[in-house]
């Protein structure tokens, strides 16, 4: 009886609150700021990338294999002397070649694909 009587008077008390309204944050004529305002360090050179048109700033994209040959190789960009790359040899391959590459070398891969590291700027 009692529990009956608590949900009841739970039940109406919040049957007659009024609807919450939502309304934007605003005050006066201020509204909320740009995220890049807010954003500071490596987030912010990343807005700053995005806005001048560079999508990948970090290079993390995956990148079709070009022709590969040893005059005319497959280009990886790095702002780091050292990098570790992944070749996918096959289409239908469920495995990844990893291999360690340094600035200005060039590398085999096990398919036949050369790769050539080459500089890039930091973000």
């Amino acid at each position: 009886m009692a529990c009956a009587f608590s949900c009841r008077n739970l039940f109406l008390t919040t049957a007659k609150r009024p609807p919450v309204r939502w309304l934007p944050v605003t005050r006066g004529c201020k509204l909320m700021n740009d995220s890049l305002d807010h954003a500071t360090g490596i987030e912010k050179r990343e807005l700053l990338a995005h806005q001048a048109g560079d999508h990948d700033p970090f290079n993390l994209e995956v990148l079709k294999k070009g022709p590969g040959t040893k005059d005319n190789p497959n280009i990886v960009f790095s702002a780091f002397e050292y990098r570790l790359i992944g070749c996918i040899c096959d289409e239908d391959s469920i495995t990844v070649q990893y291999m360690p590459m340094r600035q200005g070398e060039l590398k085999r891969c096990e398919c036949g694909h050369w790769f050539k590291m080459i500089h890039k700027a930091p973000v």
